[in-house]
């Protein structure tokens, strides 16, 4: 077991662009103007204001509040965990700011009254979100909030096509057989695709594909595969915002002369709020697509290695589950896995649940997929397994542990576990992987570190 900090930043800030917003003199600005902003929106010399307006305002808003994570965490049920309190308080201050704004625009007359209330709303608002955003770290920066708007796809046919192979002997890491060309260049290639559901009929999203530089040399080496999974509630696309996944893919491939696993950030929910629990079921058969579909797709797609043991699949939260059940129901397929953050059973909110909404109440359908009852009668001394956790994670972090210590009785060949500083948030999931690119490399021999 092994703790570990966040590491040094990649790249050095270039600009507002890329200041962070959840730590450092940012937020604490933000911070200041955000209290200001909603003491403006609070202040009014009326003695009514204070005696029937703001407790009125402050209950309603509370209120709203709580009914809001009500529902979500009992009726909709969109994860399985609660809203953190810390989410529930500040959707308050949104929702508190929003409607100060709109009642003292309102009792304010003239223009300039009016639009020192519309600033210290928005001022106010934004302060809520990015302490929201500071919870999970999705977004670190302004660029990584931007990203849908600046980061596009190649077109997937402007990086198919074949070319002369560099394939390292067997027992032998790529990057000894490797030698760029001059004109390597300097960082890799963002595409996207509909990976078609040929036997599975799940209705996937399409996927996100991040090639190398070492890709798009001539020749080009035969990479492994890195299959990356969102979570729950997410996106593929998860990985190229919060995650600055090509930021990150282009260090290390800077590092070690271009190379680095080709990465295919495929869809495992279907939807934003989807949850098949990775399983073939009665909510779609999404471990037959993410086993089957796209594995055969990128093999047909891409000049990469076909073999097991240079795939491997992680992923975060849900889709930390996701890879360790892929990983156990297809060792044939995935020989190594990174689950960072995720449960130690697929689930959607209690066994019982789970159970009767996938398989109609058969347990021993959902029993004979379920990660952990598999490694209770099989070993797997093939498998390379990661398992990483936040410290300050109390509902995953006892899960992963349960898993780690699973993963080590099924006499897996290798098994580490990890425990970063942070909660169930970017802030762990980001490095989460980023630290383990090394640990990946040498599994799928690619590079010695």
């Amino acid at each position: 077991m092994r703790h570990q900090d966040s590491g040094p930043a990649r790249v050095l800030a270039s600009g507002p662009l890329d200041w962070s917003i959840v730590s450092g003199i940012t937020p604490l600005v933000l911070t200041l103007l955000g209290l200001a902003a909603l003491l403006h929106l609070l202040y009014a010399r009326d003695p009514r204001w204070w005696a029937r307006w703001v407790p009125a305002l402050l209950l309603g808003t509370v209120a709203v509040s709580v009914g809001i994570a009500l529902f979500v965490d009992r009726v909709w049920q969109p994860f399985p965990d609660n809203l953190p309190t810390d989410v529930v308080v500040w959707i308050g201050v949104v929702l508190g700011s929003l409607a100060l704004g709109l009642i003292q625009l309102f009792r304010r007359k003239r223009w300039r009254p009016r639009l020192l209330v519309a600033l210290a709303t928005l001022v106010a608002l934004v302060f809520g979100l990015n302490q929201i955003n500071r919870v999970y770290d999705q977004f670190p920066t302004l660029r990584n909030a931007l990203s849908a708007l600046t980061i596009h796809a190649t077109p997937l046919k402007e990086v198919i096509g074949s070319k002369p192979l560099v394939v390292a002997p067997s027992g032998t890491y790529l990057s000894t057989v490797w030698r760029p060309p001059a004109d390597l260049p300097s960082g890799g290639t963002l595409t996207s695709a509909s990976i078609p559901a040929t036997r599975s009929g799940f209705r996937a999203r399409a996927a996100w594909i991040y090639l190398p530089p070492a890709y798009q040399a001539t020749p080009r080496p035969r990479l492994p595969v890195l299959v990356l999974l969102a979570g729950q509630p997410g996106s593929p696309r998860d990985w190229v915002d919060g995650g600055d996944i090509i930021d990150m893919m282009n260090s290390f491939a800077a590092a070690h002369h271009g190379l680095a696993p080709v990465v295919v950030m495929a869809d495992a929910t279907g939807t934003e709020f989807g949850n098949p629990m990775c399983m073939d079921s009665r909510l779609g058969d999404a471990q037959t697509y993410l086993a089957v579909d796209v594995p055969t797709w990128v093999k047909a797609t891409f000049q990469v290695d076909t073999d097991a043991s240079q795939w491997a699949i992680a992923g975060l939260s849900y889709g930390g589950t996701c890879a360790l059940q892929l990983a156990v129901n297809a060792p044939n397929v995935y020989r190594d896995f990174i689950s960072i953050s995720g449960q130690d059973q697929p689930t959607l909110g209690s066994f019982q649940q789970s159970v009767h909404k996938a398989f109609g109440g058969d347990a021993a359908a959902f029993l004979a997929v379920d990660p952990l009852t598999i490694m209770k009668a099989k070993k797997f001394p093939e498998m390379n397994a990661m398992i990483v956790a936040g410290s300050d994670d109390e509902v995953y972090r006892p899960q992963q542990e349960k898993v780690y210590a699973a993963c080590k009785a099924a006499d897996m060949h290798s098994v580490s576990f990890e425990l970063l500083p942070g909660g169930h948030g970017w802030q762990v999931w980001r490095p989460g992987l980023e630290l383990n690119l090394s640990w990946l490399a040498r599994q799928t021999m690619l590079a010695p570190s």
